[in-house]
């Protein structure tokens, strides 16, 4: 499965990075306008925060907001900062986070699911301090926090950030790997890594550390 950080209107180059890959997440922030977009099951995006809510694409995971695909849980929204200076309707929604209804919704559905793979748009709030944000953070941060006190999946893989981030939280053998995309980033998990193995047997990546293989128009794999 190939993970795909914020496009942000950048169709073509998410086109690129979709053509060769038989199934891919995008984490968000696609854009507003999906006219270009595949409709395909098999290449799906989370809405964002700069997502286009009067639109319902074949190719939004999910429109409610959250569920699972392809074996990973799903979460969409953020907040925007910077709405005061968008117009409603035209390139902000009020609804870009789950409502107080949905967020229980949610939990519920996480809670049965428990799942080991989660893809979001944004992260649990304990990770902002490391990504330089003060404060207790949005509605979503909080309820993402909420889920991974629920309980902690292998990995989770969420965008809006900008940035290319590696956290790790739990003990030494049971631990989750957050992992932020940076805009038009990618990462490739391996479908050999969806089999029951335990974590501390996990495979933190294919790529090596040392050889990041990055390309030109900022169409990269995470570097590591």
């Amino acid at each position: 499965m190939r993970l795909i950080g914020d496009v942000h209107g950048r169709i073509g180059d998410y086109l690129s990075l979709i053509r060769d890959v038989p199934r891919s997440i995008q984490l968000g922030d696609m854009g507003l306008d999906y006219s270009a977009l595949p409709n395909s099951p098999s290449h799906v995006f989370i809405m964002g925060n700069h997502d286009n809510y009067s639109v319902v694409h074949p190719c939004v995971a999910h429109s409610q907001g959250w569920g699972i695909h392809e074996g990973w849980f799903l979460i969409r929204g953020a907040e925007s900062t910077d709405k005061a200076l968008r117009v409603e309707g035209i390139d902000w929604w009020a609804d870009e986070q789950l409502s107080d209804r949905e967020c229980d919704l949610v939990i519920d559905a996480y809670t049965k699911a428990r799942p080991d793979y989660v893809a979001s748009h944004d992260c649990p709030q304990m990770l902002l301090p490391k990504l330089g944000i003060d404060g207790k953070g949005s509605r979503t941060n909080q309820l993402l926090q909420a889920l991974y006190e629920i309980h902690q999946p292998i990995r989770w893989i969420y965008g809006h950030h900008h940035c290319n981030h590696v956290q790790y939280a739990g003990g030494v053998g049971d631990y989750t790997i957050f992992q932020c995309l940076d805009e038009l980033a990618y990462i490739d998990v391996p479908d050999t890594e969806y089999s029951n193995i335990p974590k501390k047997a996990l495979i933190i990546s294919r790529y090596n550390p040392y050889l990041p293989q990055w390309s030109i128009l900022r169409r990269r794999p995470f570097p590591f």
